[in-house]
């Protein structure tokens, strides 16, 4: 068993013999289980079934009359090998079901924020057309699920990428989920009292690498792949493993069954895709542990920092609306002369939110800016009060003034909800204090809680501060920030900018 620091759990995966002794190789998984204290299980697809999805039948009903056989065996065999299962073993794994899309709704509502892309349009649309094929399979489902002692039976999604070539007809034999509804699962560890996100990518789901991309901004944990696969593709299925869990920032256990046609192999990978155990023949289980401090340093490093900001946490830079200044110095000096002397400007959503920056990368952001800034460091412009700073950040025992003044940046707390007359006298003062340190080179963050409105605003009163731009459609066209651009769209932010500015 692979050992690290602060495990907060272990799983375990497992390769199996198509055999008659199947209950012989079960009973050697439950001591392993057992001598390890392994917190999680995942098995192959269909574990407790023969895998007939490859098969063509001239005869229609044949299908349903398998399928019927199938989910028979699955849900006798659930009752009587989970029965034998340690206290505390949760199991992850797929099963086939009859499903009359009562949970398809549901689905579709977690999923109604996928944005695809055209070619995923394309292939919308071939799934479509194949689900509208005339099948008596149009109920059958290849169900994700989280089985334990406690909770019991958890449905958790459908397949929704179904493979259609010789060998292997699943696209025949069942439907495809009807929305993409790659939703992360909560899984409770009972050993350790930790909860961990998972996530299933069933089989040939691993090759959609978007979709382990997805469970990034979901802050998965782990990424759970059962698989039917063939002999000769083993390799190619731990490529794909490798590519998904360092995509994800999460580790990724895979389970396979062996036989003369499927070729076995289960593995576990760490959250930048390296090996951390495997199966074969002679060693039919792996057991390693899990550390979701690791995750979390997975996900702030290469090459999951580049795309964080996309999911989470926003840092946007409005220093282009610096870029034509036309102000003074106190001692007179031209800005516009002397464009090397000004700090950089950035508005961003609020550090160690729990929507926006659960992990604190935004901090890790800041701290590379405070470097930068000089000895006075960052100047931290923040228009949210103390109650609802608590009330949304991720962390229970820190507050954010207190992790600003760890860091020893600058902090302007200036509060303008309501925007009304009192917000005028702070926003004015606030907009004067940071336009000064952007002239002596200090970089400047202006946040709220979105980064979209209070934020925006005192950013944008800087940009005029220090630019001397004094018409606020005319500020924004001098940069190309989204944030800026929108907000001078709403009201009563929009408003509250364009009464404000001509006082500065």
């Amino acid at each position: 068993m692979s050992a690290q620091v602060d495990a907060d759990a272990r799983v375990t995966v497992w390769e199996f013999e198509e055999r008659e002794d199947f209950d012989a190789q079960w009973c050697t998984l439950v001591r392993h289980l057992e001598e390890t204290q392994s917190d999680l299980l995942v098995l192959p697809e269909f574990p407790f079934c023969r895998w007939e999805l490859g098969e063509v039948h001239s005869d229609p009903r044949r299908y349903t009359e398998r399928w019927s056989a199938m989910v028979a065996a699955h849900e006798h065999a659930q009752r009587r090998y989970f029965a034998q299962l340690p206290a505390g073993v949760s199991v992850l794994a797929t099963r086939p079901v009859f499903d009359t899309g009562a949970h398809d709704s549901v689905a579709s509502v977690a999923s109604a924020a996928v944005a695809l892309s055209s070619d995923e349009r394309h292939f919308e649309k071939l799934v479509e057309q194949a689900s509208m094929r005339p099948s008596v399979a149009a109920q059958h489902r290849n169900e994700a699920f989280v089985w334990t002692r406690t909770a019991g039976y958890r449905r958790c999604r459908h397949k929704y990428y179904l493979p259609d070539q010789e060998g292997n007809r699943e696209a025949l034999w069942c439907r495809p989920a009807v929305r993409p509804d790659f939703v992360a699962a909560e899984v409770s560890i009972e050993r350790t009292g930790r909860t961990l996100l998972v996530g299933f990518l069933i089989c040939t789901e691993l090759w959609f690498f978007e979709r382990a991309r997805e469970y990034f901004a979901q802050r998965t944990d782990l990424l759970v792949v059962p698989r039917c696969t063939g002999v000769e593709s083993v390799p190619r299925w731990r490529a794909a493993g490798l590519c998904a869990a360092a995509v994800c920032g999460a580790y990724l256990a895979s389970a396979n069954r062996r036989s003369a046609e499927f070729g076995g192999v289960s593995f576990v990978l760490d959250p930048d895709g390296a090996l951390l155990g495997d199966t074969d023949q002679s060693t039919p289980f792996c057991t390693v542990e899990l550390s979701r401090a690791k995750v979390r340093a997975a996900r702030l490093s290469y090459p999951r920092y580049i795309y964080a900001s996309v999911y989470h946490a926003r840092l946007f830079e409005c220093t282009p609306l610096l870029s034509e200044s036309k102000s003074t110095t106190a001692s007179g000096e031209d800005v516009q002369s002397a464009p090397n002397k000004l700090g950089r400007l950035f508005v961003s959503s609020m550090p160690t939110s729990k929507q926006f920056d659960s992990e604190a990368a935004l901090l890790a952001e800041y701290e590379r800016l405070h470097a930068d800034s000089g000895p006075q460091g960052l100047f931290v412009a923040c228009a949210l009060p103390d109650d609802e700073a608590a009330r949304l950040s991720s962390s229970a025992t820190t507050t954010l003034m207190a992790s600003y003044a760890a860091r020893h940046f600058e902090v302007h707390q200036t509060v303008v909800d309501g925007f009304d007359e009192e917000a005028e006298v702070r926003a004015l003062r606030l907009a004067a204090a940071a336009a000064e340190a952007l002239r002596s080179g200090r970089h400047v963050v202006a946040h709220c809680h979105s980064g979209m409105g209070r934020g925006a605003v005192l950013a944008l009163l800087t940009a005029a501060a220090v630019s001397g731009e004094r018409d606020a459609s005319r500020l924004r066209s001098r940069g190309q920030s989204e944030v800026t651009a929108e907000l001078l769209e709403k009201a009563p932010a929009a408003e509250f900018v364009a009464r404000v500015i001509p006082q500065l």
